[in-house]
């Protein structure tokens, strides 16, 4: 199995670079995060699957969830049976930094961390996308300092830290492509 994880704070490009990625190997399994989150209007996120607090509480209490996380008032979850799947298997997920940190020896992933030059980058990429309010841009962006405070701190446990400053360089991406060609053929 190859796991290929990405970390970013809320606004970093996550979702784009995760396009990306499927584009170029449309084999790829995506794993689904179990949600008590709405989902954003007019924006379908096909790794997450909504369920309302009592039916994560269940799973939790039956032990079929890890990495269990509260964000932003919402629980996350992954399904075990769904992380340890067929050894064949290509998965990709999105990581919080703090279940990054708790993985690193209990899995060999090829994981991204994405990482703005400044904060006021994104809250621009907050306020274009138009799901949060002011209030919750501002919660987000404090979150943001200590993720990428997180991200600077354990840089070396990241196979590949992409830096922005606005819109990723193609040249950027087709580099991270090649990392993830090389990664998933054992090198």
């Amino acid at each position: 199995m190859v796991l290929i994880t990405i970390t970013g704070p809320s606004g970093s490009g996550k979702g784009f670079i995760k396009e990306k990625i499927t584009q170029r190997i449309p084999s790829i399994k995506e794993l689904s995060w179990l949600t008590t989150r709405p989902p954003r209007n007019n924006n379908p996120e096909n790794n997450r699957i909504n369920i309302n607090d009592k039916e994560f509480e269940k799973m939790m209490g039956s032990d079929q969830l890890i990495l269990v996380q509260k964000l932003y008032g919402n629980f996350y979850g992954l399904r075990k049976s769904d992380l340890f799947m067929d050894n064949s298997e290509i998965l990709f997920t999105e990581f919080h930094i703090d279940n990054f940190l708790k993985t690193t020896n209990q899995f060999n992933f090829f994981s991204i961390a994405l990482m703005p030059t400044s904060l006021s980058i994104l809250e621009t990429r907050l306020r274009k996308r138009s799901t949060e309010d002011s209030d919750q841009i501002e919660t987000r962006i404090i979150a943001a300092r200590e993720e990428v405070k997180k991200i600077k701190t354990n840089r070396t446990l990241f196979s590949v830290v992409m830096y922005f400053s606005g819109d990723f360089e193609e040249s950027s991406i087709a580099d991270l492509l090649q990392k993830i060609d090389y990664a998933i053929k054992g090198g």
